[in-house]
């Protein structure tokens, strides 16, 4: 499974591996602070998994800031929940 490794592929230091699991639905001005807040992070063992929901592909973007987030493209999943 493509999660376990990335949880997995983050575990080579002595801190605890964390996932940090965006869900976005065709976001907002913000998304752009977020993915910035996430990028400035200094975590050893962080990792990024973005779940991409909406209508508008944000693949791109997610890439640009976050090149090494997994991304999850499914316009079919309502709501966060689902996600």
């Amino acid at each position: 499974m493509q999660y376990l490794d990335l949880i997995v592929a983050t575990q080579s230091s002595a801190a605890p591996p964390v996932v940090a699991v965006l869900v976005a639905h065709d976001p907002d001005f913000w998304f752009d602070d977020v993915l910035a807040g996430l990028a400035a992070q200094d975590y050893p063992q962080l990792a990024v998994l973005c779940i991409d929901t909406g209508e508008r592909d944000l693949t791109e973007e997610i890439q640009a800031v976050l090149p090494s987030a997994a991304i999850v493209r499914d316009s079919s999943v309502v709501g966060y929940g689902a996600a």
